[in-house]
């Protein structure tokens, strides 16, 4: 029978927050060119902070 390593679970949990936080910085980040762009300031400033609460 394989013994059950806790710290498997806990990287994996580990793993999956970190995964979890880029995707979520991605999706915010993929609009910056199109928001620097068109000048869209107040959108910027809201997606700056959103990366921000990420943290």
């Amino acid at each position: 029978m394989p013994q059950h390593w806790p710290a498997a679970d806990i990287a994996r949990m580990i793993l999956d927050g970190f995964d979890d936080y880029r995707e979520h910085f991605r999706q915010i980040t993929d609009g910056a060119r199109a928001r620097f762009e068109q000048a869209k300031w107040q959108e910027a400033q809201i997606a700056s902070a959103a990366r921000i609460n990420l943290y």
